[in-house]
């Protein structure tokens, strides 16, 4: 067996790994090196096709998780459907919270592969959706006076127009 043989045996293992998760619980949340996640298992049929969610703030695991779980739970429980704009209700404590419709799901830097590979259907793409979380003093990237230094938050899709 080749090296390439042998990763693609892994990665097909961990794939099949996933899917069990995402059989038993509806989704999973795929934490990348720790500089981004985001969710597999939205956009499935069984989930609506609700777009896949994604945190691109490097966050540890302990923060970013329960937030995208307790969003899918709004999904699956409550069939809740998350859209483009403000939402509220997802960090608690005030803390300013908007939604980005992304871009590229195949976005070199901020790949959602996982996804993509068990869900993106005929075109190895699925939808999905950016949580951008404002800074400390209320700020969006697309704001002025944005703290980029304290919280670098890499923008998927195109930031709201100001009114």
């Amino acid at each position: 067996m080749t090296d390439q043989e042998s990763r693609g045996d892994g990665l097909d293992e961990y794939l099949q790994k996933v899917l069990g998760i995402v059989k038993q619980y509806g989704w999973t949340v795929q934490g990348v090196l720790g500089q981004f996640s985001y969710t597999a298992g939205l956009f499935r049929p069984e989930m609506g096709c609700h777009p896949e969610l994604t945190i691109t703030v490097p966050l540890p695991a302990e923060i970013y998780q329960p937030v995208l779980n307790s969003m899918g739970l709004r999904i699956k429980d409550d069939g809740e459907r998350f859209q483009p704009g403000p939402v509220e209700d997802v960090l608690g404590g005030g803390v300013r919270t908007h939604l980005l419709a992304v871009e590229d799901v195949r976005d070199e830097e901020y790949p959602l592969g996982v996804a993509n590979a068990l869900f993106g259907g005929v075109t190895g793409r699925v939808q999905a959706l950016q949580l951008v979380i404002a800074d400390a003093r209320g700020h969006f990237p697309w704001e002025p006076g944005y703290n980029a230094i304290g919280q670098p938050q890499y923008l998927m899709g195109q930031p709201p127009i100001p009114a």
